[in-house]
Parts: C-alpha cells; sequence; structure tokens
C-alpha cells in the first residue's frame, strides 16, 4: 500500500490508518516468514532438550541456581539478537517511508504484530525448561518471568537499532552491550558483585537482574520445601540462607516482574523518542543548474 502509494502524490496518513497499514504488513510478513519462524521452534525445541539433557537430575540447590542463570542468559540473548537483526535489516524502508507516517504507529505496529510471538516461543522454552529440568518452582510464575523478560530483551533490541547510526554499528554494539548486562545482572552462586557506583544504573537496566530475581526467587521458596517435619523445616532455613546469600532476601516474584515491566516500558518510551529524533530530515529542493 505504502509502495504504491509513494508512486503519486500523497499526504501524511492519520494515525490509526498508519497504525493499521503498518500492522497489517508487519503481521503478514511475520505470518509469510514460515522458513524462520520453523527455524525458531526448531531452535527453542534443541535448546530446552539440551537444558534436560545436562541438567535434568539437579539436586543442590547451587545447581538449580546455574539452571536459573543460563535459561534467564539464553532466552534474553536470543530475544535481543533477532529484534535487532530485523529491526535494523528494515530501517532503510522505514526510513524512506516516514514521511507518510510517525514513529508511534510504528512502534505500536512492530509492538502489536511480533510481541505475542516472541513471548509465544520464549513461553514454550520457559514451559520446557520447567518440566525438562524438574523444577520445583510454579510453572506459571516461571514461563511468566521468561516472557517478560523475553519481551525486554526484544525491546532493547529495537532501541538499540533506534540509537545508532547504521545497521552495521548495531550488530556490533547489541550483543556486547547484552553481555555487560549480563555481567552486572545475573546471579551467581556467590551472589551478585559489587558494582562501582556509576556501573550502579547498568543493574537497574538489566533485564536478566530482573529475570534471575524472579526465578530464583520462585524455585527456591517452593511450596514444595514448606512443611512441619524436621527435614522440611531444615531445607527451608538453608533455602533462606541461600538467598539471604545471592542477596535476595528481600526479592519478591511479583516485585521483580514489576521491575521487569517498568523496563520494558522504558525501553518502548527510549526507542519512540530515538526514533522521533532520528526522523530523515527533508532535502531542500535546490534550482537546476544551468
Amino acid at each position: 500500500v505504502l509502495a504504491q502509494r509513494e508512486r503519486g502524490a500523497m499526504k501524511r496518513l492519520w494515525m490509526p490508518a498508519a497504525f493499521g497499514v503498518l500492522f497489517k504488513r508487519t503481521a503478514q510478513q511475520t505470518v509469510r516468514d514460515v522458513f524462520v519462524n520453523g527455524v525458531r521452534l526448531l531452535a527453542t525445541l534443541a535448546l530446552a532438550g539440551t537444558f534436560g539433557a545436562v541438567w535434568g537430575e539437579q539436586s543442590s540447590v547451587i545447581e538449580r541456581t546455574g539452571t536459573i542463570v543460563m535459561a534467564s542468559v539464553n532466552s534474553a540473548m536470543i530475544a535481543m539478537v533477532k529484534a535487532l537483526t530485523l529491526f535494523v535489516e528494515e530501517r532503510p524502508v522505514v526510513n524512506r517511508e516516514r514521511r507518510y507516517y510517525g514513529a508511534l504507529p510504528y512502534l505500536l505496529s512492530k509492538i502489536m504484530a511480533e510481541g505475542p510471538l516472541d513471548a509465544a516461543f520464549a513461553g514454550l522454552f520457559g514451559s520446557m525448561v520447567h518440566d525438562n529440568c524438574h523444577m520445583l518452582g510454579d510453572k506459571n510464575a516461571f514461563v511468566a518471568a521468561i516472557c517478560l523478560q523475553a519481551l525486554s530483551s526484544s525491546a532493547l533490541g529495537q532501541l538499540i537499532g533506534a540509537c545508532v547510526p547504521s545497521p552495521a554499528a548495531a550488530l556490533a554494539s547489541g550483543p556486547p552491550l547484552m553481555v555487560v548486562l549480563t555481567i552486572v545482572g545475573a546471579v551467581g552462586p556467590s551472589g551478585r558483585p559489587p558494582l562501582p557506583l556509576l556501573m550502579e544504573p547498568l543493574r537497574e537496566v538489566s533485564a536478566i537482574r530482573w529475570g534471575c530475581e524472579a526465578l530464583c526467587v520462585s524455585e527456591l521458596t517452593a511450596e514444595e520445601f514448606k512443611g512441619s517435619t524436621i527435614a522440611q523445616q531444615a531445607d527451608q532455613v538453608k533455602r533462606h540462607a541461600f538467598l539471604q546469600r545471592l542477596g535476595l532476601g528481600g526479592c519478591t516474584v511479583a516485585g521483580a516482574l514489576v521491575g521487569q515491566a517498568k523496563l520494558l516500558a522504558g525501553c518502548y518510551l527510549v526507542t519512540l523518542g530515538a526514533l522521533v529524533v532520528s526522523r530523515p530530515s527533508k532535502l531542500p529542493m535546490l534550482p537546476p543548474e544551468h
């Protein structure tokens, strides 16, 4: 539709009309890309199966924590790289079409068309990892944390793609930034490393930090460990002490999910601002040379 109208005189589309056109196009592209979706499905199944084969018979608290961190890091990295790659691939086309629509309908169409599929793949991965690795925490909380983290990481990929000047720069800066956010946000067996004061904000904007918090607290405070027997009470005390050692003593699943949701909303807002600022400027009409 936009390509056809580009050949003739056309005014800027009203926002609802622009959203409708862009959403339809993005949704059709997402559905028609059967090969990519098939590869994503196979990769999700293979990765979740690998988790089960390697960590399916874990017994110690430390082993479960390691599995949780690996699941968090993998889902976040996959979502970020996918969103970043797709965003930079379509950026030249979007720059040519920006005279017809604004940044808001474009970003909303991408969120509404691509977000459900991203959440579906992340949810499938989280559900399979929970079952294959015999996690004891609430399955719904586990899957919700994985899905929300994948959406936040995808939003981060879109943010990077909107802020950098070229596709090459986006692909060169995205993965290293994700590694940094993993270092400052992931939870290790000995807890989180202390950070210099200037690096503390990085932990606040790390999707992996919120994902690890939700997953660890859900697993280590599972109902299976609560009871009246001496063994259950001793195990509960041990897990509570381990949470304290990880620096998660005052954390809750709900609090981590809220933090992840705030990060997601913040990424969308900054991405919108970056798209508005980076809108291609109109070149002035110059008289022909004689």
